[in-house]
């Protein structure tokens, strides 16, 4: 508050009391929500904004994220790096801007989710074992949980022991196993089915 003197001749001629209001903070981070692909990349939150903010990613966010920065002041841009996404579900994060005197703002950002896949690591695993040996391990390149398999063929008596997103493991006798005589047997593995 205060008083403008308007002066003629060296008199105050009149006076105009005056009130200034306080600053009006504002805040707005955009866009409010998005999608991004799967693999690693980044994206651009814009904030608008008169003040001094501050951003964070909400613990409740499942995408593996990071952000450029977490303050800022006035209108400027933040970078949200996402990891990649090796799984067959989408996964989301939530990024909470706030500033004193100003609303919250949430930016949604929903990453995809992965196509399935179930390969034979060829450069890891042998497919012609000794006669000799008691066990084999497979190796497998999957982001699908909850892979089986079965074996079929003449190595009846071999067993799959454990089989994970990595690899499986064979068990199998070499008792009675002729040395000259090559036995070959499948091993199928099998996926559930994942949901579009």
């Amino acid at each position: 508050n205060g008083v403008l003197n308007f002066y003629g001749d060296g008199v105050v001629m009149f006076s105009v009391p005056f009130t200034q209001e306080a600053a009006v903070y504002h805040l707005l981070a955009v866009p409010e929500s998005t999608e991004t692909l799967c693999t690693a990349n980044e994206i651009a939150v814009s904030v608008v904004s008169n003040t001094e903010w501050t951003a964070e990613i909400l613990p409740e966010s499942t995408a593996e994220c990071t952000l450029s920065t977490s303050v800022g002041i006035d209108s400027g841009e933040l970078t949200v790096s996402f990891a990649e996404n090796f799984k067959t579900v989408a996964k989301t994060a939530y990024i909470k801007f706030s500033a004193e005197g100003c609303e919250d703002q949430i930016v949604e950002i929903t990453q995809s989710k992965a196509l399935p896949y179930l390969i034979l690591d060829e450069e890891r695993t042998r497919t012609t074992i000794p006669a000799d040996q008691e066990e084999a391990t497979i190796y497998l390149k999957t982001n699908i949980e909850g892979v089986s398999a079965t074996i079929d063929g003449e190595l009846t008596d071999a067993v799959i022991e454990k089989i994970s997103n990595k690899e499986c493991k064979v068990m199998f006798t070499s008792d009675g196993v002729d040395p000259v005589i090559y036995k070959k047997s499948t091993i199928t593995f099998i996926a559930p089915e994942v949901d579009d």
